[in-house]
């Protein structure tokens, strides 16, 4: 039951935050050692602002590490290479992943939750994910 209501509330928070959109057009590149931990976010072409803090939260996550064996990686799924990488990684949507090998956390639905009222709980939900990863 848990899981359901956790489904709905960031059905409805995506669907109440997308509505101020805005226009970006990059993404990553797929050129990183199995062995690095990665942070990756998948979004679309028009992004909220919700959408646009999740990612700003992720990257400052692995900025503040600063670590040589953590990346972070964004993906466009309306490009080739971003839906490529989503099928790699099974993205259907906006997701946040820390993967690295067999580790596979994924953070979306916390990311959205807190993304714009508490940016610093999504960085240290991705910086805790990293350290068990790399132990």
């Amino acid at each position: 039951m848990k899981i359901a209501t956790n489904l709905l509330l960031m059905f409805v928070l995506l669907s109440a935050s997308c509505g101020n959109r805005q226009n970006t057009n990059d993404s990553g590149s797929e050129n990183i050692p199995d062995d690095k931990v990665k942070v990756v976010y998948f979004h679309y072409t028009d992004r909220c602002v919700t959408c646009n803090a999740v990612e700003k939260a992720a990257k400052e996550a692995v900025e503040q590490m600063a670590a040589d064996d953590v990346v972070f990686l964004h993906y466009n799924l309306e490009e080739p290479e971003g839906e490529k990488a989503g099928k790699k990684y099974k993205a259907a949507g906006q997701t946040l992943l820390v993967v690295s090998g067999d580790h596979r956390y994924n953070l979306t639905t916390d990311a959205f939750m807190y993304a714009r009222g508490n940016r610093e709980k999504v960085k240290e939900m991705i910086q805790e994910k990293i350290k068990a990863i790399k132990g």
